[in-house]
């Protein structure tokens, strides 16, 4: 059985996950559920999406706001946090 019902923590963690990897059905499942009850997460990812858009158009410009290894760091959490 799916468990249907996520923390704030694990949808936000699920949020920036999908951003830059796919993920399971199920968790697309819990996270869509979530995101329709909890509007604080719901903003929170409103404001994750504005925040990548920002960065890409920076990136665009040849700002680097972050470098190679933080980015790299970065997905290895969020690929082993699942």
């Amino acid at each position: 059985m799916i468990q249907l019902l996520l923390s704030c923590q694990k949808a936000s963690e699920l949020t920036e996950k999908k951003a830059l990897f796919s993920i399971m059905l199920t968790e697309r499942i819990q996270l869509f559920f979530h995101l329709f009850i909890c509007k604080s997460c719901s903003a929170y990812k409103h404001h994750s999406v504005k925040l990548d858009e920002f960065l890409q158009r920076s990136q665009k410009k040849n700002k680097t706001l972050l470098s190679e290894d933080f980015k790299n760091n970065l997905s290895n959490v969020l690929k082993n946090k699942s």
